[in-house]
């Protein structure tokens, strides 16, 4: 048997496995699925007789969490307009929210911290790291929690903020 014929048999043989698997799912119809709570969950009865469930939660309610997000993120980019620091995501899944910026050198990426801290009465707390990169260079990251009560204060040199606690 030549390579080609191998491969084909492989693939053929892998794919009809897959096939095999799929098919033996017990799929349930739609009306034997109750929802279950506010946050999310379902239960479903199997043909052996026993109850399967399956529950999820989110802190902040999902029509609440859009607005929360929203607000956090047109916050900060208020108080960095004018800046270079880039905001790269807003995560309020989970109280305090979380926020990623990107700056291009630690003096911006300090006094946009500043800026962020003072708007939030200094109840932030960060994590800053260097990233190198061969095709973009040098760059800082911040991870920023924002409106937390385990606070860290933002240092007064530039270098101090790659230091951890």
């Amino acid at each position: 048997m030549d390579h080609q014929m191998m491969t084909r048999t492989v693939k053929a043989a892998s794919w009809l496995l897959g096939a095999a698997l799929v098919l033996s799912c017990h799929l349930k119809p739609e009306s034997e699925i109750e929802q279950v709570g506010s946050g999310g969950g379902r239960r479903a009865n199997n043909p052996g007789g026993t109850e399967v469930v399956e529950q999820w939660a989110t802190i902040t309610p999902a029509s609440q969490l859009v607005p929360v997000t929203e607000s956090a993120a047109n916050r900060l980019q208020g108080v960095m307009t004018g800046s270079a620091v880039r905001l790269e995501f807003v995560n309020c899944d989970v109280p305090p929210c979380v926020t990623r910026l990107q700056a291009g050198s630690l003096a911006e990426a300090r006094a946009s911290l500043k800026a962020i801290s003072d708007s939030y009465g200094g109840r932030v707390s960060f994590t800053a790291r260097e990233n190198l990169d061969a095709y973009t260079g040098q760059s800082f990251q911040l991870d920023v929690v924002l409106d937390t009560d385990q606070t860290r204060a933002v240092p007064e040199a530039d270098e101090e903020l790659l230091l951890t606690d």
